[in-house]
């Protein structure tokens, strides 16, 4: 089972929102592509701290002379990247109005999706304002 994260942007005061499910984990996109991952996704903040740790691998591999030391460089970033970057996500996702509506654990994004639409169709009544 995976963590599912919800976040939601409220459009106005007539209840609509939007929704967005963020699997937490590893992401591999990050860790081949760094920064390039987050603006992709439109995440502005995530991207320039991703971009920043790149930068600083790139002067310490280019520092080190040695091959084999800077690609331990280059390594060290990409899982640094690959780690860190849904909670950089979360962070930047913040920064843009976004806010935490709901955490599931679930086996698929399928099944966290449907978990969290029940959990608000208990809530509230007007649930596909919300998804």
């Amino acid at each position: 089972m995976r963590a599912y994260t919800a976040y939601r942007r409220w459009l106005g005061g007539n209840g609509r929102a939007e929704t967005q499910v963020i699997r937490d984990g590893f992401v591999w996109g990050t860790f081949l592509f760094g920064p390039l991952w987050a603006l992709a996704r439109a995440r502005w903040m995530a991207a320039a701290a991703l971009a920043a740790g790149w930068l600083v691998a790139g002067i310490l591999a280019g520092l080190a002379g040695e091959p084999s030391a800077a690609a331990g460089f280059w390594l060290i970033a990409a899982l640094w990247s690959g780690f860190s970057a849904r909670d950089l996500e979360a962070w930047s996702l913040e920064n843009q109005g976004w806010s935490t509506a709901d955490v599931v654990l679930a086996p698929s994004l399928v099944e966290a999706e449907a978990r969290m639409i029940a959990s608000d169709a208990a809530r509230t009544a007007d649930v596909e304002r919300r998804w």
